[in-house]
């Protein structure tokens, strides 16, 4: 009997570091579910955080539309957002912080268009003028987010950062998409993102209410100069 049971506890011991005690079976996917719940408190928590953040730069945006930014106070945004102070300051150090990342959201937009310059088939004028009316006619329906876009450049040499990182994304995805673009070489990469402000220059008059120049001329202009850079040609 005395030797059964050192057999037998030997064998729960076995059993047990082996894994495969029926208890131990028992235990195993209880201690799995309590991991697994305890792994996706975090991720809740997450999408929470993110979603707070989402509702601070859009209420933000609108305050910076509505008002401007030098009358838009941390308090409106917060009050906008349905937030408290302290819960803003958790996401964000100051207003130029939240200015910062509605000019990001916005550039993202913009990047996404430009991508859809890749898409062409064929490169020339006919084919850019196209897109640039698309363009500058969805800047112009966002007038608001191209006003705000100048005030950053204007007064925040982050935004300045941000803008100049902005264009050199854009110069990235179209050198894969265009093999007349070689970023390596200084005067094909000068060359492109001096077209790339005059893009914007461009589509910034359009969105104004008296255009300082005629914006039809400029497009032809700019057209023109775009599909020389992305054709590798001579102006």
């Amino acid at each position: 009997m005395h030797v059964d049971r050192i057999i037998s506890l030997l064998g729960w011991t076995i059993v047990q570091r082996t894994g495969s005690c029926p208890m131990a079976m028992t235990n195993a996917p209880k201690a799995s579910h309590m991991r697994s719940a305890t792994e996706a408190r975090p991720s809740m928590r997450e999408e929470q955080r993110r979603t707070t953040r989402r509702r601070i730069v859009e209420a933000g945006r609108q305050c910076f539309y509505d008002q401007g930014v030098s009358e838009t106070a941390v308090e409106q945004i917060a009050r906008a957002a349905g937030v408290g102070r302290a819960t803003l300051y958790l996401h964000f150090a100051n207003k130029d912080a939240i200015l910062l990342e509605v000019l990001a959201t916005n550039m993202r937009g913009v990047r996404t268009i430009f991508r859809e310059l890749c898409e062409i088939d064929g490169i020339d004028t006919r084919a850019v003028r196209a897109w640039l009316d698309h363009y500058v006619e969805t800047i112009r329906a966002h007038g608001d987010a191209m006003r705000l876009f100048h005030v950053g450049l204007a007064n925040d040499p982050a935004a300045r950062t941000l803008i100049d990182n902005h264009r050199d994304r854009i110069a990235a995805f179209l050198a894969e998409r265009f093999d007349a673009l070689d970023l390596a070489d200084a005067h094909s990469h000068a060359r492109l993102i001096l077209v790339l402000a005059r893009v914007d220059h461009l589509a910034s008059a359009a969105a104004e209410k008296a255009p300082r120049f005629d914006v039809e001329a400029g497009l032809g202009l700019v057209a023109d100069e775009l599909a020389a850079v992305l054709s590798g040609q001579p102006l």
